[in-house]
């Protein structure tokens, strides 16, 4: 801030000075000494002011050149912030640019969540519907099923109620086709179901069915039944063999059909045996005593029985040494590479020997054992099998061991 100095003193010396005359001289030059007196402190005072002004001046100079060294620094920095206001300007735009297109990519995102949602609720519909259905099939299915378990059962209690009348009717249709006595009222304690008579024997078919749809104490109940048939089998006058028929679609639940008990035995049966059964206990009639048969009848019967005995005691003997075989060769199969070994162990995992299944009361034919050897002959020829060599080397082979 500038400062204001007073020079009136030494101004009024100055115009006292040029305007003064000749007598102001002689007579007053007094008032000029003062008057220059005053001028010289006033001009005294100045110059202290002036270097106290030229002391200002320097620190104000000093200031200067620390301001401008300052200013550049701001200039400097001010540059460097400009700098990175434009930098941060351009990020900004590219960030503006950037959430623009996310906010396009977000848009399109929104619009395929929507579709998606749309979709997915179509599909959920859809599967809702389908799932509908297949819980109205299931229901269904499930009626239909139990309407036809429901069926199945009423017609096996019906064929249950009807089994003892049927086993009757069936009974009385072989006797009557074969002339066999049928019994209608045995001559002993009891009354059995069907009674027939063969060579003064009688020989009973108790029919025995369930007493309702839970087939689970059936087995039980036929054991008990076998037991108690020794009331009639007690009797001298009837065969020590005991048959008891049973419904055909109950033979599923029945695991033991033959009860060797202490005086007698109890077979179990169903309906379609009873012809054959009786056929063969006919035959008894036929050689009621062993004494009546011609020699000749004797002969054949024991040439029959004995060569069925040799053939098999030597099926036995040949199957034996095959199973020996088998078992040695098996035995040498863990000593081939593990991973053959391996690979043999998981074929014989997967295969599955399937024979013929035998059935109850179904008779093997002669015919069908003839057609099936002779196809097997073909199939053995077609693979140059040689079937027609001396199998009779068998026979060389001792069937009893040599006594010591």
């Amino acid at each position: 801030m500038s400062k204001k100095y007073d020079f009136t003193n030494l101004k009024d010396f100055f115009d006292k000075v040029n305007s003064i005359g000749f007598f102001e001289r002689l007579f007053f030059w007094s008032n000029i000494v003062t008057l220059r007196h005053d001028a010289y402190a006033e001009f005294k005072n100045v110059d202290k002011q002036l270097e106290a002004v030229n002391d200002e001046l320097n620190k104000a100079n000093s200031k200067i050149e620390k301001l401008d060294t300052s200013m550049e620094h701001f200039k400097e920095t001010k540059a460097n912030l400009e700098a990175e206001k434009n930098s941060l300007e351009q990020k900004k735009e590219d960030l503006t640019t950037q959430v623009k297109e996310l906010a396009k990519e977000v848009s399109g995102f929104k619009k395929l969540e929507t579709k998606n949602q749309e979709d997915q609720k179509e599909i959920m519909d859809k599967y809702t519907n389908l799932v509908k259905l297949a819980e109205d099939r299931i229901r269904d299915d499930r009626k239909k099923r139990e309407d036809e378990i429901e069926e199945r059962f009423t017609r096996m209690k019906e064929t249950w109620k009807e089994h003892q009348k049927n086993v009757q009717e069936i009974v009385k249709r072989v006797c009557s086709r074969h002339n066999i006595e049928y019994v209608d009222k045995v001559p002993f304690k009891g009354d059995p179901d069907n009674t027939l008579n063969i060579c003064d024997e009688y020989i009973i078919f108790d029919a025995k069915s369930p007493s309702g749809e839970d087939l689970s104490n059936f087995q039980n109940y036929i054991k008990s039944q076998s037991e108690s048939a020794k009331k009639y089998a007690k009797e001298k006058s009837v065969k020590k063999e005991i048959f008891l028929v049973i419904p055909a679609n109950t033979v599923e639940v029945i695991t033991q059909t033959y009860y060797n008990l202490v005086d007698y035995s109890v077979h179990v049966i169903t309906p379609n045996a009873i012809e054959p059964i009786i056929l063969s206990l006919k035959k008894i009639e036929e050689y009621e005593f062993a004494e009546q048969l011609s020699p000749e009848d004797r002969a054949q019967i024991c040439r029959v029985i004995g060569k069925f005995a040799h053939a098999a005691k030597r099926r036995i003997q040949v199957d034996n040494y095959f199973a020996q075989e088998s078992i040695d060769i098996l035995s040498k199969c863990y000593d081939l590479p593990k991973d053959i070994l391996e690979g043999s162990l998981d074929a014989e995992k997967s295969g599955m020997l399937n024979p013929t299944q035998e059935r109850r009361a179904k008779q093997i034919s002669i015919e069908d054992l003839k057609k099936d050897n002779k196809r097997i002959k073909k199939e053995a020829e077609a693979k140059d099998i040689d079937t027609k060599a001396d199998l009779n080397v068998i026979e060389t082979v001792p069937l009893y061991k040599k006594e010591d």
